[in-house]
Formats: C-alpha cells, structure tokens, sequence
C-alpha cells in the first residue's frame, strides 16, 4: 500500500491471528507454539532434536476457541 514515496507493509490473516493470540498467553520467557508447528518440529527434527515439548491446558483464543499449546524447553 501507499505511493511512490510512501509504502507500508503488513501481515494479515488467520496464521498471523493465531500468533498474537499465542504470544499474549506466553508468560515472560516462555515459548509457546500450536499444534501445527509442533507436527513441523516432529517431522523436521526426527532423531536430532535437542528441545523438549510439553502439552500445556488449552487457550481460549478470540475468534478461535479453544487451541492446543505447547510450550518449549531446552532438552
């Protein structure tokens, strides 16, 4: 958007929604993901994986309802 001399740029959309929801449940230092991020990790890092992840109670989120958590440790 914007003109030859101004331009803005943003993301929008469900995925970028989904993020925001997560990050504002995220207590400080705390990395929570969603379940098809940890599907990603699963098959991304199969036999090499030096984190651990815990399911967490499920998150209420605007728009979405109830959504699986996960949250990230070092192994």
């Amino acid at each position: 958007m914007g003109s030859l001399r101004r331009r803005e740029f943003t993301a929008i959309g469900d995925t970028i929604n989904k993020a925001k929801r997560l990050e504002e449940n995220a207590k400080l230092g705390q990395i929570i993901i969603s379940e098809e991020t940890r599907q990603h990790l699963e098959q991304e890092t199969v036999g090499k994986r030096n984190i651990r992840i815990a399911e967490r109670p499920p998150i209420i989120a605007k728009g979405k309802g109830e959504v699986i958590i996960y949250e990230v440790f070092r192994a």
